[in-house]
């Protein structure tokens, strides 16, 4: 256990950007779900929608969600609910550095919300295959974090401190939005919805392959797609 949370608390600062730029642009993204056939409970007058596997066009209204996700080598685990209507988006993501099954109350949670803007649509690679994706470009507005591990928020308070605090307190939330965790509030990515799945899912843009002249993935990332909920 000391092992695991010792490792945590190392990356604890790239973990709070990989939110943002990684699982949050999931959350984010995905968060529009639902195809015209099926699922979209938001108003299709103000819903965006893009092109999906089967040719029609998928309303983004709605929620996913990639369930408990597990790195078991690290023995943490985390889960994300993500939601979106029209061209706003909100995330909560719990974050558990001690259990591999998302059980109990999380060590950490991040809630994000902002923007979202759909640019052109790309010929993207996902498993060797060609697909038709859609360029993201999001805005963050507010990202609030709180830790809940005693451990953890002595680590944060300690030295110079924490995304530029050094008085977190246990299930406080604080506004981490352009401190050296957040330090910046747009992003580019890429998403693709296959709505032939039932129920659709949704991948996300591999921000560690090639990047197109203008900073957008080439690559969609093949695993764990967030499921409509």
């Amino acid at each position: 256990m000391k092992k695991v949370r010792n490792g945590f608390i190392k990356n604890l600062r790239y973990f709070c950007l990989l939110m943002v730029i990684g699982f949050g642009l999931i959350a984010i993204v995905g968060s529009n779900g639902g195809s015209d056939s099926g699922g979209g409970d938001g108003d299709s007058g103000s819903s965006l929608t893009i092109t999906g596997e089967s040719g029609n066009q998928v309303n983004l209204n709605g929620s996913w969600s990639a369930g408990c996700v597990a790195d078991v080598d690290a023995g943490e685990s985390e889960k994300s609910v993500n939601t979106i209507s029209g061209s706003s988006f909100s995330m909560t993501e719990n974050t558990w550095i001690n259990s591999t099954n998302c059980s109990g109350a999380s060590d950490v949670k991040m809630n994000m919300s902002g923007t979202v803007t759909l640019g052109g649509e790309v010929t993207a690679t996902l498993s060797g295959s060609s697909v038709t994706a859609t360029k993201i470009d999001m805005v963050v507005s507010t990202i609030q974090m709180t830790i809940n591990n005693e451990d953890v928020i002595s680590y944060a308070n300690s030295g110079e401190g924490f995304c530029g605090s050094t008085d977190w307190v246990a299930g406080t939330a604080k506004d981490v939005l352009g401190t050296d965790c957040a330090p910046d509030t747009s992003f580019k990515t890429i998403t693709y919805i296959d709505d032939t799945a039932d129920p659709d899912l949704m991948y996300e843009g591999d921000e560690d392959e090639t990047l197109d002249d203008d900073g957008y993935p080439t690559t969609l990332d093949p695993d764990d797609p967030e499921v409509r909920q």
